[in-house]
């Protein structure tokens, strides 16, 4: 499938959320955490100015950013979850 991110916007690509335990067990993800984290699979141009031009993107793809949960537009291509994000609302970048 071919797409275009377009402004400011972010496509990650959602991580499973996973701990684990100092005896090697892995620990699902608890509904109460209230961030996620993903890998940046795209990026649109930048913040529009309004010269004209961009505000070029602090995030690059390849980088892993964690971002609040329930926030962006979830979208599925090719069976792999993503979001799509303004930049302003992730969090950090890891």
């Amino acid at each position: 499938m071919n797409y275009q991110i377009i402004n400011d916007r972010v496509l990650i690509k959602k991580t499973e959320n996973t701990k684990t335990s100092s005896f090697g067990i892995i620990i699902s993800n608890d509904s109460s955490e209230k961030t996620m984290t993903g890998e940046v699979i795209g990026l649109g141009e930048g913040k529009p100015l309004e010269s004209g031009g961009f505000r070029p993107m602090t995030v690059q793809v390849g980088d892993t950013v964690m971002i609040p949960k329930g926030i962006g537009i979830d979208i599925k291509i090719d069976d792999t979850d993503y979001i799509v994000v303004r930049e302003d609302e992730i969090l950090l970048i890891m």
